[in-house]
């Protein structure tokens, strides 16, 4: 009669009276699953699918074997008095107590009215050789015309985002719909500092009708320089912001900028009569105090969820150090987001204007090396008009007598 032979990796029947020594061919070993690699582990084979794990050929020589293997022995459960007697005799390890740091403070951010200082500026040798070859290639003596007062037909609104032009007198009484602030190109997107519609298309960008209203400017005024506008942009990098102005042929003696931690005054003299003007009230203080304090909070209800609700996992010493760990983590993970909230603001003796041929560079030490979220800092709010202010009040008191 045959009977089943239990050997792992054999599974086929045998005669007990007829069982040589090297009838069966078997694996000793145990299996092994280990980053999605299954063997044995009395043998090098590894394989990633099961049926052929379940296929590979044992690995040594033997008798079959009709025993069959005990089964694992199941935990008997037990009552609640000797699972408290159990929970006593368990190993008890070092408590450790962790206060959770204190908020860190408001920090105000600087008055714009500090002093400003002139950076030095550093003039390329590119820059050089150009003014050198305008200077070769000037005429001795150009007669200018004198401007005429009078306003042509068709010339066209100096406002940035206007695009009416001069048709007569009764052009002065329309409304010019325009953009009070600057254009800002950044990583591919255009867009205007006094509002927030982005684009990355140039014609689009061009086309966005303006912000606010006034008066149209037929007539840039300017004492002996022609103001125009100058394509700029920004970058950063882990301990600079630097300001790319695209303006050939600059003159040093008559270009400066003048800067204190928070704002920047640009002023170019460029191509021989233009000039460009810029101010700009730099990114500064982002802390959000009672945001850091609710982060806090958290990071305390967090430690007493997990000191006091992960006895479950507590089985060893391994564990143990799991959960130490978290109280860790969570304890000073507040502090590391608080960091990120603290006063963005530059140090001016360590920023410098590099002057080349073709643009010129305000590279601004920052004086924490943090990102900055954009460049320049948005405008307060303006505040309510006493008319709706008013209106407000008046529908408050209606709501309030028919109650």
């Amino acid at each position: 009669m045959s009977v089943l032979c239990y050997n792992k990796g054999c599974g086929q029947r045998f005669d007990p009276e007829n069982n040589p020594a090297d009838g069966c061919t078997y694996h000793p070993g145990v299996p092994v699953f280990h980053d999605a690699l299954k063997g044995w582990s009395c043998c090098k084979r590894r394989t990633t699918d099961f049926s052929d794990f379940l296929s590979i050929v044992g690995c040594t020589k033997g008798p079959h074997n009709k025993e069959k293997p005990p089964e694992p022995v199941k935990p008997d459960v037990t009552s609640s008095g000797e699972k408290k007697e159990l929970e006593d005799q368990k190993p008890k390890f070092n408590e450790y107590i962790i206060s959770a740091p204190k908020p860190q403070e408001a920090i105000c951010r600087p008055s714009p009215d500090e002093p400003a200082v002139r950076l030095q500026h550093k003039v390329s040798a590119s820059l050089k050789q150009a003014l050198e070859k305008l200077k070769l290639t000037e005429n001795a003596e150009e007669t200018k015309e004198e401007e005429s007062d009078e306003i042509k037909i068709g010339t066209s609104c100096k406002n940035g985002g206007c695009t009416k032009s001069f048709e007569g007198p009764a052009s002065d009484s329309d409304v010019c719909l325009y953009h009070a602030g600057f254009p800002i190109f950044h990583e591919g997107m255009k867009y205007w500092s006094c509002c927030k519609r982005k684009t990355s298309d140039f014609n689009t960008f061009l086309s966005q009708e303006g912000c606010t209203k006034g008066t149209h400017l037929w007539r840039k005024k300017d004492a002996g320089k022609k103001v125009v506008p100058c394509r700029f942009d920004w970058h950063q990098t882990g301990t600079q912001v630097i300001i790319s102005i695209y303006a050939k042929n600059a003159v040093p003696e008559l270009s400066y900028v003048d800067a204190n931690s928070t704002t920047l005054d640009i002023h170019i003299i460029f191509d021989g009569e233009k000039e460009f003007e810029q101010k700009i009230s730099l990114w500064g203080v982002s802390l959000i105090y009672y945001y850091v304090i609710s982060l806090h909070y958290i990071s305390f209800s967090l430690n007493s969820f997990i000191f006091f609700n992960c006895d479950v996992i507590e089985t060893n010493k391994k564990n143990s150090k799991f959960k130490y760990f978290l109280i860790n983590f969570f304890s000073f993970a507040p502090c590391l987001l608080t960091e990120s909230f603290v006063l963005q603001v530059i140090d001016v003796s360590k920023s410098l204007v590099n002057m080349m041929a073709a643009k010129i560079e305000v590279a601004m030490k920052k004086s924490e090396a943090m990102s900055w979220a954009r460049l320049d800092l948005p405008p307060p709010p303006a505040p309510p008009k006493e008319s709706e202010k008013q209106k407000s009040d008046s529908e408050d008191e209606d709501e309030d007598e028919d109650d």
